[in-house]
Formats: structure tokens, sequence, C-alpha cells
């Protein structure tokens, strides 16, 4: 094998280790945020269930109300019915009637409401058991997923511990101006190195000359990408002893 290829055949090795530093370190990054989502999705359930109970207890508290008054109007009537029975006088009792049936009519549109209000009390309950019972999954979720992602952190610490200890060798076998080359396009676009397939770059994914691509099976130097400067290689050519 040519000097040129064993050459990018270790540049080719760096860049591997580096991407996966860079696939690592990107990982690393996106775990925690996935849990502020998550944690983000709990406090908005929570916030809704907080909006079904602040609703729940408004009913409540209305209901609670309209049987006040519908006890108020009962006593009233059993009164009134206590008095009709010492009124002698016709009219005197007309106007006990009367105001017995407004308060018979008063008590029987209490009952209506409160009967409705518990209804709507019944309804918000179970509503509220059922977002109760989201926020809960959702918590334990989040619990099961903070464990994984605990665990995925140290394990890609670990990772990216081994795989930085092998750069300094893997740059050691590399030719100095080669390196400083791949370090040169790396600073400004990465991965500094493109495969090339059927003429076309497969970073860019621009076309090249056929005679640059021809070149590539035994290249005389580190050949670039004229569009967007990366250092090219084909993968059947370095394959080949």
């Amino acid at each position: 094998m040519s000097k040129i290829k064993d050459q990018l055949r270790r540049l080719l090795a760096l860049q591997k280790h580096e991407l996966k530093i860079k696939r690592l370190e990107e990982e690393q990054e996106k775990l925690p945020q996935e849990l502020e989502d998550f944690r983000r999705d709990v406090e908005k359930l929570k916030s809704i269930v907080d909006e079904e109970m602040a609703h729940l207890q408004e009913i409540v508290q209305w209901r609670d109300e309209q049987e006040r008054h519908l006890k108020e109007e009962e006593e009233q009537i059993q009164k009134q019915l206590e008095y009709m029975k010492q009124v002698n006088d016709a009219r005197e009792y007309l106007m006990v009637q009367k105001s017995l049936d407004n308060l018979k009519r008063r008590a029987k549109e209490h009952e209506g409401e409160i009967l409705s209000l518990m209804d709507k009390v019944e309804e918000r309950q179970k509503i509220l058991a059922e977002r109760q019972a989201e926020v809960d999954a959702l918590m334990k979720k989040v619990a099961r997923r903070e464990a994984e992602v605990k665990k995925r952190l140290q394990e890609i610490e670990q990772e990216l511990e081994q795989v930085r200890k092998d750069i300094p060798p893997l740059e050691a076998d590399i030719d100095k101006a080669y390196l400083r080359t791949y370090r040169s396009i790396a600073r400004k676009r990465f991965p500094p190195m493109a495969s090339v397939e059927n003429t076309i770059c497969g970073v860019c994914h621009m076309g090249m000359p056929p005679q640059l691509a021809n070149q590539l099976y035994n290249p005389p130097e580190l050949l670039r990408c004229p569009h967007c400067g990366r250092i090219l290689y084909m993968e059947e050519a370095l394959e080949e002893a």
C-alpha cells in the first residue's frame, strides 16, 4: 500500500474517533434537555389539575350555598306551616299561603340546582381523577427516564474518556503535515474528510472532474474536494492491499 493510502487510513481512523466523540457529546447535551421537556410536560399537567381543582371547589362552594339556602327555606316552610295552624283570619291565611307557596317554589328551584351541581361535581371529580392519573403516570415515567439518563450519562463519560485517550496515539502515527491539513480543515468544517462515490463528494454532494475521482484509486498526494475543500478518499481504494 502506498504511503498516501496508509496515511488516509490513519486519518480516517482519527476522524471516526472524533466523529464518535462528537456524537457522544451531542447525546450528552441532548439527554438533560429531554428530561427538562418531560418535566415541563409534568408541570403543564399539574397546572391543568390545579385549574380543575379550582373549578371543582367553585362548584362545591356554590352547591353548599344552595344547600344552605334550601335548609333556610325548609325551616321557614316549617315555621309557616306551624303558623298557619294558628291563623283564623281568612285574609291572613291567604297571605301566609302565598308566602308559603313562594318558599316552596324557591326550595324546589334550589333542589333542582343542587341536583344539577351534584352531577357537575361528580363529573369534575371524574375528570380530576383522570388528570391526576395522567400526572402520576408521567411522573413515574420521568423518574424512570431520570434513572436511565443518569446511567447513560455515566456510560457516555466513560466512553468519552476512553475515546479521547485513543486520539494522541492515532495522531502520533500520522504525518505532521497531513495532520496539520486535517486540523486546519476540521476547524472550519467537520468532518474534514469525505468519501467519493460516482464522482460525488459524500459530504457536500457536489460533483467533481472524473480525472480527480480516478486519482483516488492511487492518490499521489492528499486530494481535496474542489467545492468544500475536504480531504477525499475512496473506500474501495483503501480496502485494497
